[in-house]
C-alpha cells in the first residue's frame, strides 16, 4: 500500500489469493480495465513447509503446490491474453529447485516444476513475441528467509563471495531482463553458489 501511495496515481493495489483462479481472473480484468496491455508479469509469489519427504503431510505438500506452481499457471493463463510482442513474464524459481534440498521435497519439487511451466510458456506464448525466463535468487534473509538461521548459515558458508542475495539485485536484474528484446526460455541463478 506505501508503495503504491508513493508512485502516485499510476499505481493501485488489489488483494488476490494466487491459489484462487477466480480471483486472479478478476485482478487480470482489472488491470485490463485500467491499462489494456501488460507489458510484464512478475510471479513471485512462493511458500514453503519444510519437512523429511517421508514426514511431509499431503496437506503440506498440496498446499506448497497450489502456491508455487498451480497459483503461477493461474496467473499465467489470466494474464497472457492481455500481453502481445514485447511483454514479458518472469518466474521467481529458486535454487532449491535446480539441485534440491534436504527436508524441501515440496518447495523444490515446485520450483523444479516451475522450470518447466517456464520453459513450455516461452514456447507456447514465443508465437505471439512474449518472452518467459525465470530467475534463481540465491538465499534472501528477508520474508521466508529470516525463519530459517541453519538454512542461511549453510547458504553463507557455500557462497563463493560470502554473501547472501540482495533482494534489490534482483529487483534490478529483473527490470533489466523485462528491458530485453530476444531473451526467452532462460534460467538465471542470481548468486554466488555452484549449481
Amino acid at each position: 500500500m506505501a508503495l503504491a501511495e508513493e508512485l502516485g496515481p499510476a499505481a493501485f493495489t488489489v488483494r488476490a489469493d494466487i491459489t484462487r483462479p477466480g480471483e486472479i481472473a478478476a485482478f487480470a480484468e482489472e488491470v485490463r480495465l485500467r491499462w489494456g496491455e501488460v507489458q510484464a508479469l512478475v510471479n513471485c509469489a512462493g511458500t514453503a513447509r519444510d519437512a523429511l519427504l517421508v514426514k511431509q503431510t499431503e496437506e503440506e505438500w498440496d498446499s506448497v503446490l497450489a502456491v508455487n506452481l498451480t497459483g503461477v499457471f493461474h496467473a499465467i493463463r489470466a494474464f497472457a491474453p492481455l500481453m502481445s510482442g514485447g511483454s514479458h513474464i518472469v518466474n521467481v524459481i529458486s535454487l532449491s529447485g535446480l539441485r534440491g534440498r534436504r527436508g524441501q521435497a515440496a518447495y523444490s519439487a515446485s520450483k523444479a516444476a516451475l522450470r518447466g511451466l517456464t520453459s513450455c510458456a516461452a514456447r507456447e506464448l514465443s508465437t505471439q513475441g512474449v518472452r518467459v525466463n525465470a530467475v534463481a535468487p540465491g538465499y534472501v534473509a528477508a520474508g521466508m528467509g529470516k525463519g530459517a538461521p541453519e538454512a542461511m548459515r549453510i547458504a553463507l558458508n557455500e557462497s563463493l563471495l560470502s554473501l547472501l542475495c540482495d533482494p534489490v539485485d534482483v529487483a534490478r536484474f529483473i527490470v533489466f531482463l523485462v528491458s530485453t528484446r530476444s531473451v526467452t526460455g532462460q534460467i538465471f541463478c542470481l548468486d554466488s553458489r555452484i549449481v
